[in-house]
């Protein structure tokens, strides 16, 4: 939980990031999509623990009400912190984001990313998973490796 609680205060202080540029996106060739290296809100952060922290952290939460109860005999979880606008949020994802977003946070390409997720879940459906972070505010920019127009970020 203290890993958490650090996690969201850095999202809280963490510089502002880009607004994704989706044109740019676009621009690129379809035979070099899986190059690009996906840059995430400074602010995001994700980790795993065996207790269910995204709820132990909404139960504990200043605003919080409704059902105060935690059940501690749920698998491994992961989870996201980040800040689309000026409050940091902590979600629960499973265990094929957190590896396709713990790939991205360490500076691999999409392709590799990918290849993470999928060999943990086959059914990983990374066209909606982007379409969700980007609304998010958690992927912000890309870059591809040689490419002249670097990531703005």
């Amino acid at each position: 939980m203290a890993r958490l609680e650090w996690l969201v205060h850095r999202a809280h202080y963490a510089a502002d990031g880009a607004t994704f540029d989706a044109s740019r996106l676009a621009a690129i060739p379809e035979s070099r999509i899986g190059e690009a290296v996906l840059a995430l809100h400074p602010a995001c952060a994700t980790t795993e623990s065996k207790w269910p922290l995204a709820r132990l952290f909404e139960v504990h939460q200043r605003d919080f009400e409704g059902e105060w109860s935690v059940d501690f005999d749920v698998a491994p979880s992961a989870v996201l912190v980040y800040r689309p606008r000026w409050r940091a949020l902590v979600t629960s994802i499973d265990a094929a984001e957190h590896a396709f977003l713990r790939a991205c946070l360490d500076g691999f390409p999409i392709e590799q990313a990918l290849s993470r997720a999928l060999a943990i879940d086959p059914g990983f459906a990374l066209d909606a998973k982007l379409a969700r972070w980007v609304g998010m505010r958690v992927i912000v920019d890309f870059a591809i490796p040689g490419d002249d127009r670097a990531a703005s970020t």
